[in-house]
């Protein structure tokens, strides 16, 4: 891994660089040294004269040569052992410096999604109560329009080019309340949404058959004719300790994220497996896929690439799944689509068989 993190820094490693060239230099001319005395001796045992070789050892410039060479090779030793030392003092500064980088990152991190769930709590606070006033106002005319007979004996009296008017005003007024609502209930999931991010909640968990939960999801979803969705569930697991309200919120934003990626249709398989002590329930779809650039952002608050929505709805999946000790990856290829895996550790009591399941496929 270290040796990966230096070829990504581009070899900048100046201080190792000159500790190589004078560790090199050194280790040559020991060698150099070795191989002179070396190749003089070599002569002299060859011409067989042991008077000449005793005469040449006591020159006094052959013993200064001589005790040079025995003392480089310590020499030589200690300057390995030195560079080293200093290589992996390097290492561990280098090492040290990117854990206190990582800390300060984390830090600012913490502090960006404090800053982000205090302006969230205000503005989910402020936004309720005007969207209430709304919701019931709206009520209160939907019920008036309601009461509006147009097959009465009052409305025949009226003449019929103002009852074709009033007719034609009230089928106008009857879309635009219908877009009131509509409007309204997206606000009020943006206000849920901001709430839910301010503050994820401590998850109450109760024994869950999880394939009858994922089956409630889809029964509450407008799946549109052109997407097939389908179950496939693990035999080997029955049931699962989680908290059925945001776990339900968590498989209902993944699949109708996963539909919303299908705009020409397409098929959503839902699976489940366990392995490890651990469930996985994954939501592969075969649309768009997802930017390599962006698979990195998609639990950051505030993100997001669709013309509607604030970029809330994966951070909260992402706190509510760690909330129960799990996690959730995602795997995706433009063009060919992505699979959100949410994890989820099997909870002390929870019932799940030691079998591998089969995988029936399941409308």
């Amino acid at each position: 891994m270290k040796e990966d993190e230096r070829a990504k820094g581009g070899g900048k490693r100046a201080p190792i660089s000159k500790a190589r060239k004078r560790a090199v230099g050194i280790f040559i001319s020991c060698l150099g040294l070795v191989l002179t005395g070396s190749h003089l001796i070599s002569e002299l045992l060859e011409e067989g004269s042991l008077t000449g070789l005793l005469e040449h050892l006591a020159h006094p410039p052959l013993i200064f040569f001589h005790c040079m060479v025995f003392l480089s090779i310590p020499a030589f030793m200690l300057t390995g052992y030195f560079y080293q030392k200093q290589q992996k003092l390097i290492e561990n500064l280098e090492e040290r410096t990117r854990e206190l980088k990582e800390a300060q990152e984390q830090l600012l991190k913490s502090e960006r999604l404090a800053a982000i769930g205090e302006l969230a709590a205000m503005v989910g606070h402020d936004l309720r109560n005007p969207l209430q006033a709304i919701t019931n106002a709206s009520y209160v005319v939907n019920e008036l329009v309601k009461k509006m007979d147009f097959a009465g004996e009052k409305f025949s009296l009226i003449p019929p080019s103002l009852r074709k008017e009033m007719f034609d005003e009230y089928t106008q007024l009857t879309k635009m309340m219908g877009i009131i609502d509509e409007s309204t209930e997206y606000a009020n999931k943006i206000v849920s949404d901001l709430r839910d991010f301010a503050r994820t909640k401590e998850p109450e968990l109760t024994e869950v058959d999880l394939e009858s939960l994922i089956q409630e999801t889809l029964s509450g979803i407008s799946i549109p004719e052109k997407v097939r969705a389908s179950i496939r569930p693990d035999q080997a697991l029955s049931k699962l300790y989680i908290d059925p309200t945001q776990m339900r919120r968590v498989f209902t934003n993944l699949t109708t994220n996963a539909i919303q990626a299908m705009p020409n249709g397409g098929e959503l398989t839902i699976s489940t497996s366990l392995k490890n002590g651990f469930v996985s329930i994954a939501f592969q779809d075969t649309g768009v896929g997802i930017p390599k650039e962006d698979i990195e952002k998609l639990f950051t608050p505030l993100f997001t690439r669709k013309s509607k929505g604030l970029g809330l709805g994966l951070p909260i999946c992402k706190n509510t799944v760690e909330a129960h000790g799990g996690s959730i990856e995602v795997e995706s290829q433009e063009g060919k689509g992505s699979t959100f895996t949410v994890k989820l550790p099997v909870k002390k009591g929870g019932e799940a068989n030691s079998e591998e399941g089969k995988h029936p496929e399941c409308g």
